[in-house]
């Protein structure tokens, strides 16, 4: 646990943030080496949103299975790191899944709609904004920004 608490200080990775600075943590998450799914950690509501772009792929289960050991090593982490207090509860998160979330049209773009959507999310923007029709242009755009080392880590 306490090699976990780098990431809560800020130590890991580089340019890493402190936990008790941030409202909210933004995790991608794959389901199965199949799919990429995107998780908003709200600290402040104690709980974890699962924004999915292919839900009939990632039924209830599945997910519930994915999540469990997140809801608990959170708070568990953040309770180690004394950051948020000694007596920071060490309960678990309750997690939500967004039902009203736009769904891909290809099996291969989930991971180009987790970026997105955590990009959108970070930027405080509605993931609606996310469609098909747009995602061979930001494939395009990640490619040169990624390419071209013009990103803000």
């Amino acid at each position: 646990m306490k090699n976990m608490t780098r990431y809560i200080y800020g130590k890991n990775p580089e340019w890493s943030k402190r936990w008790d600075s941030c409202t909210s943590l933004y995790i991608p998450c794959n389901v199965e080496m199949k799919h990429w799914i995107a998780l908003k950690v709200d600290f402040a509501e104690r709980t974890i949103y699962v924004y999915d772009s292919m839900k009939s792929l990632t039924r209830f289960g599945k997910l519930q299975k994915i999540i469990h050991p997140i809801v608990k090593v959170i708070p568990r982490m953040m309770k180690e790191s004394l950051l948020f207090g000694e007596n920071y509860p060490h309960k678990q998160f309750l997690w939500r899944r967004h039902t009203d979330v736009p769904q891909q049209n290809n099996a291969g773009d989930c991971g180009m709609y987790v970026i997105k959507f955590i990009e959108l999310l970070s930027a405080g923007l509605d993931v609606k904004l996310m469609s098909d029709t747009m995602i061979d242009s930001w494939r395009k755009k990640l490619a040169v920004e990624v390419f071209a080392m013009h990103f803000d880590p």
